[in-house]
């Protein structure tokens, strides 16, 4: 009997996870260039040679996104039957007790084909052609010496596209918060951060995404960003309170519109319209407490106190 039988749930919970993992990489070494070089000659230089010693680490994370997919397609075709992926023709069955790791499974090649042979709906042309070039430039990668060069821009681009077509039951940016909050950083700050962590990982690969790819993949219309309340109120803010990103954007651009959808954890907030206090800023959006989503300005009028 074949025992440890995987479910298509823990296929597709394993490549999200192996995503999330390339994700996290390319984001923190992007994090790391922005922290350490200010665009001096001397810091182009240095910033240079900081990717140069990355090439391995972003190798690595490519390798991430190859096995992400492949698990995720797995995942697939396991919905239907898990006994599909495997390639061992049956003389070559064990007679005894045989976990289902130890069977020689579908080859990456074979996937697609397989998947388009038996699910719905099938993959197109255009995601086979991306998922045959991850995976020979994957293989370039460990069975020979790589010529390709990483950037850290392409690799955030490539989880996007991934994530899309893989596991786009919910936003990236939700499965990130979920998968933050699972993470074992929370032993050691409780969960407090998970989202500035993830504000700060989404910040980052805006500034490589072009503005049809921030409207595609993570919902960011050509339009005014405000701060999301809900998100606000979850982050930790004893540092950095006025570097907070903006991911919340109004759902129409209807004059007067009050409801305020948030890019990064998918809710929504209803807003005041008024214009704000701060002479310095034309922002007129403000929240239930009348702070303004644009510079933070508390426009709350506190009452007089009651005379004695």
């Amino acid at each position: 009997m074949i025992t440890e039988i995987p479910t298509a749930q823990e296929f597709h919970d394993a490549g999200l996870n192996q995503l999330h993992l390339a994700w996290e990489t390319a984001t923190n070494l992007l994090r790391g260039a922005n922290e350490k070089y200010t665009g001096s000659e001397l810091d182009e230089v240095s910033l240079e040679e900081y990717w140069e010693k990355s090439q391995v680490t972003l190798g690595n994370a490519f390798s991430l996104i190859q096995q992400a997919m492949e698990l995720g397609i797995k995942g697939r075709i396991a919905a239907v039957s898990p006994f599909i992926l495997i390639a061992q023709e049956h003389r070559q069955w064990p007679m005894e007790d045989s976990p289902f790791s130890e069977f020689r499974t579908v080859d990456a090649v074979d996937l697609i084909r397989v998947h388009n042979a038996i699910a719905t709906p099938p993959f197109d042309d255009h995601f086979r052609a991306f998922f045959d070039d991850v995976r020979r430039k994957r293989n370039r990668l460990m069975h020979s010496v790589p010529n390709d060069i990483f950037e850290p821009g392409a690799l955030i681009l490539n989880v996007l596209k991934a994530a899309e077509a893989l596991y786009g039951e919910k936003p990236w940016s939700q499965h990130c918060l979920e998968l933050e909050a699972e993470s074992r950083i929370r032993l050691y700050d409780g969960g407090e951060n998970v989202v500035n962590n993830v504000m700060g990982d989404v910040e980052v690969a805006l500034e490589h995404l072009q503005p049809a790819e921030a409207e595609r993949f993570l919902g960011l219309k050509k339009q005014r960003t405000y701060l999301c309340p809900s998100c606000y109120a979850r982050a930790n803010r004893d540092y950095g309170a006025e570097a907070f990103p903006k991911m919340a954007q109004l759902r129409s651009k209807t004059p007067g519109e009050t409801q305020l959808d948030c890019r990064l954890c998918g809710g929504t907030s209803t807003v005041e319209r008024a214009d704000c206090g701060n002479e310095d800023c034309k922002g007129n959006v403000l929240d239930d407490e009348r702070m303004c989503l644009t510079c933070q300005h508390d426009n709350y009028v506190r009452p007089l106190p009651a005379s004695v």
